[in-house]
């Protein structure tokens, strides 16, 4: 990534990537039939990467975010937000 996205915009990208893995992580869990108590853990975890993401850097739909990982075309926002990816 180094060279190609600013310094900016590479923070961002290792924001929604954390968001991203945590989340697969969940959905895991949750497919697994995990014990109660970690998939709740995990979500505690989503929620505070979440919520520390949009207070650095905004909601995930910004335009600025859309504008990072369309320079980084290694698939991420559309694992991270498929909704607006359709």
């Amino acid at each position: 990534m180094e060279g190609i996205l600013s310094p900016k915009q590479e923070d961002r990208l290792k924001g929604l990537i954390g968001i991203r893995d945590c989340t697969r992580t969940l959905i895991q869990l949750q497919h697994d039939d995990a014990k109660e108590y970690d998939i709740e853990v995990q979500q505690s975890l989503l929620n505070a990467l979440y919520d520390g993401f949009v207070a650095k850097h905004g909601r995930m739909c910004a335009a600025s975010c859309r504008c990072a990982m369309e320079t980084f075309r290694g698939g991420t926002y559309a694992a991270v937000h498929p909704s607006e990816t359709q």
